[in-house]
């Protein structure tokens, strides 16, 4: 694929997928659609965090998303 994070991140908040930096979440935009959901983990503190992850839905309509602007 060869994207970098950066570049990810910047699209999916042109989406209104994610919120910006730092507190990077996925929205209830997204969350509603299926495209992101949140996934816990524990930091090295202990404290509990959760991170923004796309959905196999999101995926699939990223991929489409890029198969389309391929063909046009």
């Amino acid at each position: 694929m060869g994207a970098k994070r950066k570049d990810l991140y910047a699209y999916l908040e042109s989406r209104n997928w994610v919120t910006k930096a730092p507190a990077r979440q996925a929205t209830a935009y997204a969350q509603k659609r299926g495209y992101m959901d949140t996934r816990p983990h524990t930091d090295p503190r202990g404290r509990i965090q959760t991170n923004p992850v796309v959905t196999p839905k999101g995926l699939a309509y990223l991929a489409n998303v890029k198969a389309q602007r391929k063909a046009a």
